[in-house]
């Protein structure tokens, strides 16, 4: 969701060719899935539409990207370990980026499965991706 919310706004801000934006998941379980439903559908409430085929993050990340960001400390864990030695890539939770619940992770919305914890979800990725991308100019 959030990769869908960042490109939305870097969109609609003119400034979309300047981001490489992508999302790819810590584990493999999810890779060749669309975007779930739960997701989608609290995107499209928003005018969101978008298309998306999970995958794995790879070492090859590290060196693709300056920024790459994690929904919990476990991810955030996750990524620590796969980070080649020599990266520079910055890791940092979402709600690094969002003042409201700086720091706080962002509760997978899969298991609870209601619209009101993809509706979290969706407003701590948009507070953190808006102020996201005002400070990366």
């Amino acid at each position: 969701m959030g990769e869908a919310i960042l490109h939305d706004l870097a969109s609609k801000k003119g400034v979309r060719e300047d981001w490489l934006i992508d999302s790819a998941g810590t584990g493999g379980h999810e890779a060749g899935s669309r975007i779930y439903a739960g997701a989608q559908r609290v995107l499209k409430k928003y005018g969101i539409n978008y298309e998306h085929i999970a995958r794995q993050i790879t070492a090859q990340d590290f060196d693709k990207f300056d920024l790459i960001l994690g929904f919990d400390t476990d991810n955030i864990r996750n990524l620590e370990r796969i980070k080649p030695k020599n990266s520079k890539a910055e890791i940092k939770l979402v709600n690094f980026f969002n003042e409201k619940r700086k720091n706080k992770n962002i509760e997978d919305p899969w298991y609870p499965d209601t619209n009101e914890a993809f509706e979290a979800v969706y407003t701590d990725c948009l507070e953190a991706c808006t102020t996201l991308l005002n400070q990366k100019k």
